[in-house]
């Protein structure tokens, strides 16, 4: 019987939270109990007013393999994180993701044009949901459908860009006759995943520019990779 590897796809909206399909998305199937002021994607999108705009898509904070980390993908991260992850611990997973991304591009795996379409379609059509987690989120950023999915359009080709990645590793793995997967935990695949990564594009190049160092990044972060 062929061993099959137990992938577990990048979750969603930005790791935790960014939507690869509105039906499965932590943030937009769940329902407030409360008031707007009181729920707490509403107090999300108020921390986020004024910081999470389309125009910080163009600001880069850092590079891993050519692939950006923008100012919006940042703070909403920080924010969402707060408490659970400190900020170096937020930009390893960053670099992760990005070095998939990376890989993916160079492997010809990124997202087609329908498929953004789709995730755009769904997200617009669940705001009619206004006791949605989403709904509130955007009612406490004071953001429109329309700003959301022009924010969240590179993130999203990010998210499936890497799935996208995961489902090559994994097929590879079982198809190689050579591998012993018997041994291996979610935790090894999850190397895999990334170790494959930065050998598909032969290195590991990480930039942190002068908007990251501002936005709170630090360059001795990039010595601490692992």
């Amino acid at each position: 019987m062929q061993r099959k590897l137990a992938i577990c796809l990048i979750a969603v909206f930005l790791f935790s939270g960014c939507s690869l399909s509105t039906e499965n998305s932590p943030i937009t199937n769940q329902q407030s109990d409360n008031t707007p002021v009181e729920n707490k994607y509403y107090q999300l999108g108020n921390k986020l007013r004024e910081t999470f705009i389309p125009h910080n898509n163009s600001i880069y904070l850092a590079t891993v393999n050519g692939e950006p980390i923008n100012l919006n993908e940042w703070n909403y991260m920080v924010y969402y994180m707060e408490g659970k992850k400190i900020q170096e611990e937020v930009f390893q997973d960053f670099v992760k993701l990005k070095t998939q991304v990376a890989a993916a591009k160079k492997k010809g795996l990124m997202p087609s044009s329908d498929d953004i379409s789709q995730i755009m379609d769904n997200t617009l059509a669940s705001l009619a949901d206004n006791e949605s987690a989403l709904y509130m989120l955007l009612q406490g950023a004071d953001l429109t459908g329309d700003e959301y999915c022009e924010i969240m359009n590179s993130q999203w080709k990010d998210k499936l860009a890497a799935s996208n990645w995961q489902i090559y590793v994994n097929d590879y793995l079982n198809s190689n006759e050579e591998m012993d997967l018997g041994g291996m935990d979610q935790a090894d695949f999850t190397k895999a995943f990334d170790s494959m990564a930065i050998e598909e594009f032969g290195d590991l190049e990480v930039i942190i520019t002068e908007d990251g160092i501002q936005a709170g990044m630090n360059n001795s972060w990039i010595n601490n990779l692992h």
